[in-house]
């Protein structure tokens, strides 16, 4: 999930999830998901679409436009990665 010192939003989910005492299988419960789309966001395989950020904003009580931001801030951190290469 971290990628050369970056850290991932699912990292983050997991995170959160961990510290309520949810699983996967409860969180996606929670969020109306398919527990492989959620593992999919832990794992760092999907990014954080507007849809999941509110979602996840909803179960967790948190900001849906922070979610979004972190996933912005990621994947702009990585495409900058990639060009300094």
């Amino acid at each position: 999930m971290s990628d050369g010192g970056l850290t991932h939003p699912g990292e983050l989910v997991l995170r959160e999830m961990q510290s309520r005492g949810w699983n996967q299988q409860t969180l996606a419960a929670i969020l109306g998901w398919s527990t492989q789309y959620l593992s999919d966001i832990i794992r760092g395989r999907r990014g954080i679409s507007a849809r999941a950020a509110v979602d996840i904003s909803e179960a967790f009580d948190m900001s849906a436009l922070g979610w979004l931001q972190l996933d912005a801030e990621y994947r702009l951190a990585r495409e900058m990665q990639k060009r300094e290469r």
